[in-house]
């Protein structure tokens, strides 16, 4: 469950805005942004805040420990200082030789907190995974967030669990799942019904990234289209007849043109492609043309 932190922020938002104001140093600011995670974030000062802490032969300006174990660390700039990507560089050192999963940077007023994975002993990924400015976010907005740095979040390990599904939801994983066979299929169709108009395959993938952010296409690479392992093999010219044919049997079969079966259709002459000869009727239940009706009666 997660905690609400709001009222607790409510009482230290107006002194790290100060001190903002103020232009206080590095050493000040820190001292403001330990009493937010004692009094805010449920921390016992004695031990599970540590500043200064020496991790291997560095140091962190503060660690949360929870049980002498190191769960996040925080690198801490004046509240003057306007925070970027690449001051999370030293803290990403120091949770490369520990492996700790989750760093934090902070200057009081911005919170940007970071995940990181690890492969062969350094830092394979670090994604941003928020970020807080408590000058501009709502303190509703603003609470949300923090409570994940919670205590109670940390031992009850609900800070992985929301890292979990905010990598489900994550720029890669959607994209990603947008560019698989059965999406892009779906959105032609779509596109087929609305429009009237067969477009390629390769086409729509590169529209659809065409209309992500530069930074997003940056994270997808180029738009390739996933292939579902039966039918991988499939050519697009192949997947193109498959349409035309289903179009033309729902053209040409006025009961097919009823709503749902038109995807019957399809579906059907789909599983011709993949499993080999099928009875088309099986799924296609269409009705018989005049010529068919003639020749039942006259050969019963």
């Amino acid at each position: 469950m997660a905690v609400n932190v709001k009222r607790a922020l409510d009482k230290w938002r107006p002194h790290l805005l100060q001190a903002r104001k103020d232009g206080l140093n590095e050493a000040d600011t820190v001292q403001r942004i330990i009493k937010v995670f004692e009094e805010v974030l449920g921390y016992n000062p004695l031990d599970e805040i540590a500043r200064e802490c020496p991790i291997r032969d560095k140091v962190a300006d503060i660690a949360l420990k929870i049980d002498g174990e190191i769960k996040l660390t925080v690198e801490a700039k004046a509240a003057g200082v306007k925070l970027n990507d690449s001051h999370i560089d030293q803290a990403k050192r120091y949770a490369a030789d520990e492996k700790i999963p989750w760093a934090l940077l902070t200057n009081g007023v911005d919170w940007l907190l970071y995940h990181l994975t690890f492969r062969n002993g350094a830092v394979d990924q670090c994604v941003r995974t928020f970020t807080v400015n408590l000058e501009s976010d709502s303190l509703k907005d603003a609470a949300k967030c923090l409570a994940v740095l919670h205590r109670q979040s940390v031992v009850e390990n609900s800070i992985e669990e929301y890292w979990e599904h905010r990598s489900a939801l994550g720029v890669e994983s959607v994209g990603h799942a947008i560019f698989t066979e059965d999406v892009i299929k779906l959105i032609r169709r779509h596109i087929r019904r609305r429009k009237k108009t067969m477009v390629d395959e390769k086409d729509l993938a590169q529209a659809v990234h065409d209309m992500f952010s530069v930074e997003t296409q940056d994270i997808l690479g180029s738009p390739k289209i996933k292939r579902n392992r039966k039918t991988r093999k499939s050519s697009a010219k192949s997947a193109v007849l498959v349409e035309a044919a289903a179009e033309a049997v729902v053209e040409a079969t006025p009961a097919a043109r009823t709503e749902g079966q038109e995807d019957l259709a399809l579906a059907a002459i789909i599983d011709l492609r993949i499993d080999g000869p099928q009875p088309l009727v099986r799924a296609m239940p269409l009705e018989p043309t005049a010529a068919h009706r003639q020749d039942s009666t006259a050969n019963p």
